[in-house]
């Protein structure tokens, strides 16, 4: 499996269930995920330990860039650069 390397990707693509629970929305960005100044992105639930990573697959490898490298380009291009 290719390492995480924090791209946001999976959140954007499907939201964790406190997450979902959370920000109401059913589509577009986590309200939780945020950019950082080194292109990485957080999961600001869990920067503020109002949820544990332990209890998603927060960092665990991105089995998306791995089985599908063109769809992981094509949304890395477009999508992550909506993150603010």
């Amino acid at each position: 499996m290719i390492p995480c390397n924090r791209c946001g990707l999976c959140c954007i693509i499907e939201f964790c269930s406190k997450g979902r629970r959370k920000d109401k929305k059913k589509k577009g960005n986590c309200k939780y995920l945020i950019r950082n100044k080194d292109g990485t992105t957080s999961c600001q639930l869990i920067l503020e330990n109002r949820m544990d990573f332990n209890k998603i697959d927060f960092g665990e490898g991105c089995v998306f860039q791995e089985d599908y490298p063109a769809l992981y380009n094509f949304y890395s291009e477009t999508l992550l650069k909506q993150i603010k």
